[in-house]
């Protein structure tokens, strides 16, 4: 009977034992199998969530620059600033370039992520409007930057390019994007000058900013 009990007390001590395995075996698979789980939803979550991130910051992008295009036709086709930079013999410079200063001051303010507005006529006077200061080529003729002959067969249609706002002095540690079009008579539709808006990094930053704290 001693023997008999004593079997039977292994045979349950490796059922039991054989049970634990299994236990064991199958806690760890599942817990494999959580693990990929969960870190494959993590994945597609993280992915989506940077799809919505570029998404918005992309559209906000857009507005800042779609926003600068229609912008810059207001500019070009002021009836003021056609009329000063069309007077060749500059009979009044003076008033000339107050009125010029005035609309493109409206227009930065109500356009805050513009960091400049400069104007450029045919007989190499130049009119400006920057929150700093208004800067000095260091070239010595607009007609000589490296972006002028693509500006310019354009003819009037808008051109984006990064930091053509180098041409100036001291800005060679200034990013900015800057909208590049020919400014056309409303007259006779003739080439009069050059008009760039220079849009600062920082309002592409503070977008993404902006995106994160949301």
């Amino acid at each position: 009977m001693n023997i008999r009990r004593y079997a039977d007390q292994k045979i349950s001590i490796k059922l039991s034992i054989m049970y634990v395995g299994f236990l064991s075996i199958s806690i760890i698979l599942s817990l494999i199998i959580y693990i990929n789980i969960s870190r494959h939803i993590l994945i597609e979550k993280n992915n989506s969530m940077n799809t919505e991130y570029l998404y918005a910051l992309e559209n906000k992008t857009y507005n800042i620059l779609d926003s600068v295009s229609n912008g810059s036709r207001m500019i070009i086709g002021n009836n003021d600033i056609q009329e000063v930079i069309r007077d060749e013999h500059r009979s009044q410079l003076a008033t000339n370039q107050s009125k010029i200063t005035k609309g493109l001051v409206y227009m930065m303010q109500a356009m805050p992520y513009i960091q400049s507005i400069y104007i450029f006529d045919n007989y190499g006077n130049r009119y400006g409007c920057d929150k700093d200061y208004i800067k000095t080529l260091n070239i010595s003729n607009i007609k000589y930057a490296p972006w002028y002959e693509e500006v310019k067969e354009k003819d009037g249609y808008f051109v984006y390019k990064l930091n053509a706002n180098h041409i100036f002095m001291g800005n060679k540690n200034e990013n900015a994007v800057s909208l590049l079009r020919v400014i056309n008579s409303t007259v006779d539709f003739r080439s009069m000058g050059i008009l760039m808006i220079n849009i600062s990094e920082n309002a592409f930053k503070s977008n993404s900013e902006k995106i994160d704290s949301e």
